[in-house]
């Protein structure tokens, strides 16, 4: 379900597996790949897709006016589309699911 609806909030996800909170909370945190994102009732669960082959989190970088690169976190690619990455932290505009860290294609700068 998770490679198909994406990103799915623990709700949703209880819900159509017949299954409660805390068997859920067993459960993905023995899948390998997950990403989680958002505080209380506003958690969203997703898997990470690959990107180029390779199954894990792209690190992010913000070059300051000096040319000076500062770690601005962690880009997961999402199964089936979109993206995890907590722009927030950056002061940038978002909206509230942007801050949450989820977009549906690439953050934007």
């Amino acid at each position: 379900m998770l490679r198909q609806l994406a990103p799915v909030p623990a709700a949703t996800l209880c819900t159509a597996l017949g299954i409660s909170q805390p068997t859920l909370s067993r459960a993905l945190r023995q899948l390998p790949g997950l990403v989680s994102a958002g505080r209380g009732s506003r958690t969203r669960y997703a898997l990470r897709r690959p990107l180029a082959g390779r199954d894990e989190a792209v690190a992010v970088y913000v070059i300051d006016a000096n040319g000076q690169a500062h770690d601005a976190g962690s880009l997961h690619p999402l199964a089936p589309a979109g993206s995890c990455l907590d722009i927030a932290r950056l002061g940038w505009p978002v909206t509230d699911d942007m801050a949450d860290g989820w977009h549906a294609g690439l953050p934007y700068p």
